[in-house]
């Protein structure tokens, strides 16, 4: 794989998704969840051995710095073998489905289709509940039926901390049909 070609894949469904981008930020005495201003994104790209790339894969989930700074890091590592995508997401923006939607979306990417741009967000969500007007109510049927299938209760692994105990790191690994990337 091209790791040129999966850095652009990466931003561009990143991208699809803005609120990704949000920070906290305190607001008086309130912590609050704030939309990005700034959604520009560099994704390092860095060579390795194969024998450098466990411990790096080790070392690269670490607590993020909550306040004012992107809840997320990206790197692309290239080796001897391979190409590889480190992600990083704080569960605050992303969960196990946004896993699935992300890694799903990255794969339409790669194989050269187009995926669709969020066009209501969690910001949108909110200010809509707080208008308690007829759009709130629309909004709240669309995400109840979006949610539907979505199991109820979610039980939060604890940040890497660097003992295993606390928190671990997860390997995904999705099958890319390698001669449409190829195009």
């Amino acid at each position: 794989m091209d790791a040129d070609k999966l850095s652009e894949a990466a931003k561009h469904v990143l991208l699809a998704h803005h609120s990704v981008f949000s920070s906290i930020i305190i607001d008086g005495e309130k912590i609050c969840l704030k939309r990005a201003e700034d959604y520009s994104l560099d994704i390092p790209v860095i060579t390795l051995s194969e024998a450098e790339l466990k411990d790096y894969r080790n070392q690269f989930s670490k607590p993020f710095n909550l306040m004012n700074s992107r809840l997320f890091r990206i790197e692309i590592v290239k080796t001897e073998k391979s190409v590889y995508l480190f992600n990083d997401f704080h569960h605050i923006l992303f969960d196990g489905t946004s896993v699935g939607i992300y890694t799903a979306q990255l794969k339409e990417v790669l194989e050269g289709r187009e995926i669709p741009t969020e066009e209501y967000d969690y910001f949108d969500y909110v200010t809509d509940q707080n208008a308690d007007d007829e759009s709130y109510k629309k909004a709240e049927e669309y995400f109840a039926t979006m949610l539907s299938m979505c199991e109820k209760s979610d039980e939060i692994t604890p940040d890497l901390t660097g003992n295993l105990d606390g928190g671990s790191v997860a390997v995904s690994s999705v099958p890319f049909d390698m001669a449409k990337v190829d195009e």
